[in-house]
């Protein structure tokens, strides 16, 4: 790996930017918008001939202008791999420079060239849509990061054909191009917590294909020989045109070390609808007012999916709120509006503070329900906050909901109508002091 102080100015005096090179003034890791923005450059040098990040320049003027916030190695490879489910080898070097009498913060990010696809197993979006979109591979082209075309996925075909002597077939990367299309991450949440399930070839193809993807010990033949698959049908398997048998199935769960009903339960990744994990249930069903309704719920898929989907709006609503600024005249109804987000609403219970008490109320909501700006991005809707919320691990999902969730009433539908704290809260204008120990909540005026 080449990083070092001599390379950064030996790609800086070429005053251009090019296709093993990019001028960044900064890396970001927060917002998720701007990680996904450097995610997309990496994937894409490291699925062309590997690059550097040339960092502290003005992309436009090429000038030094320094970094403003040093990344730490290990953090950008953590979020890479938390994002992605596998880690992406780089190389990140930060180094002190005087300049025109002042000393400057100066960086170099290599990338290498990746023996394998880099792809994106799930739609990275941003406010305008998605940033990295799943299951397509990113090159470098034109001093830019952008989808592969036809004469990409040739050589990219070529690399990938190097690997091995197995004849991997034009399939393997058009079956990329069928993922994109079919149904999108918000979807496949939906249905995932549902609980819903029915196993088919496809189905089955698509976790295949995700285990196949995230792991480094076999290439496609070594691993359908090992499950017990013909050669000549291999890639059948994998695009959904042939059935397993019961003992291929159990060898695939052997090899991947996945539960032997992986392929018959409803996962994202090789995660079950989290709502089925015991302590996960519980604290949702404690906070229900009149449980013994709870018995007659014909769904429970449905019934949970549909909490967690009204936490994760709530959470949005208050994010969104507590961080925005306060509007000039609070008096009007800004729900009125159809050009004001959802969230100015809740500045109408307040028509009778003033600015500085408002914001006094607002920090002290922050310091209450800090948690959820820490783990929360600014950024994300309710689809990514759900996103994310079902994927923090049972620990910290079971905090949101104790902490978040005031308690929850089913209706005569069998509907559950969710009140939440913060949302309580700002609505009655309360100030409420709260401790979280050990799975309990304790709350005071």
């Amino acid at each position: 790996m080449v990083v070092n102080r001599e390379k950064f100015f030996e790609l800086l005096d070429q005053g251009r930017e090019d296709n093993s090179w990019d001028f960044k003034r900064d890396l970001k890791i927060k917002p998720n918008e701007s990680f996904y923005q450097l995610l997309k450059d990496i994937l894409a040098f490291s699925n062309t001939e590997g690059g550097h990040l040339v960092l502290g320049v003005d992309d436009k003027e090429h000038e030094l202008i320094g970094v403003t916030n040093q990344v730490d190695e290990a953090e950008l490879g953590s979020k890479i791999q938390t994002t992605l489910g596998y880690s992406i080898n780089t190389k990140l070097l930060y180094f002190k420079h005087d300049c025109d009498g002042e000393t400057k913060t100066l960086g170099l990010l290599y990338i290498p060239k990746s023996h394998q696809l880099n792809l994106s197993p799930k739609d990275l979006t941003g406010q305008k849509g998605a940033i990295v979109q799943a299951n397509i591979p990113y090159v470098r082209r034109n001093t830019q990061s952008v989808l592969a075309d036809k004469d990409d996925y040739e050589r990219l075909l070529n690399r990938i054909q190097k690997q091995t002597n197995y004849e991997f077939k034009k399939r393997d990367l058009e079956i990329l191009i069928r993922n994109r299309d079919m149904l999108s991450i918000e979807s496949r949440i939906y249905y995932y917590l549902t609980g819903d399930f029915k196993f088919t070839t496809n189905e089955f193809s698509h976790k295949l294909n995700w285990l196949y993807y995230n792991q480094r010990h076999y290439n496609k033949l070594e691993l359908g020989r090992l499950i017990g698959f013909e050669d000549n049908k291999i890639d059948d398997y994998f695009e959904g045109k042939a059935s397993p048998t019961l003992e291929q199935i159990l060898r695939i769960s052997l090899v991947c070390g996945v539960p032997a009903d992986y392929f018959f339960r409803p996962t994202i990744n090789d995660k079950y609808p989290i709502w089925q994990y015991p302590v996960v249930s519980y604290s949702i069903i404690d906070k229900i007012t009149n449980k013994d309704s709870f018995m007659f719920i014909e769904h429970e898929g449905e019934f949970f999916r549909d909490i967690l989907w009204e936490l994760s709006k709530g959470i949005s609503l208050f994010i969104n709120w507590v961080l925005s600024e306060i509007p000039k005249d609070i008096s009007s109804n800004p729900s009125d509006n159809d050009f004001f987000p959802p969230f100015m609403s809740l500045y109408a219970n307040f028509h009778d503070w003033s600015v500085e008490k408002i914001e006094e109320f607002k920090e002290h909501l922050r310091f209450q329900h800090y948690k959820i700006l820490e783990i929360f991005d600014s950024s994300e809707n309710a689809d990514e906050i759900l996103s994310t919320l079902i994927f923090l691990g049972k620990d910290l999902t079971c905090r949101m909901i104790i902490e978040s969730i005031k308690e929850i009433y089913i209706n005569q539908n069998g509907k559950p109508q969710v009140k939440l704290h913060f949302l309580e809260e700002i609505k009655n204008k309360q100030y409420n002091q709260r401790a979280y120990r050990n799975l309990k909540l304790e709350i005071s005026e």
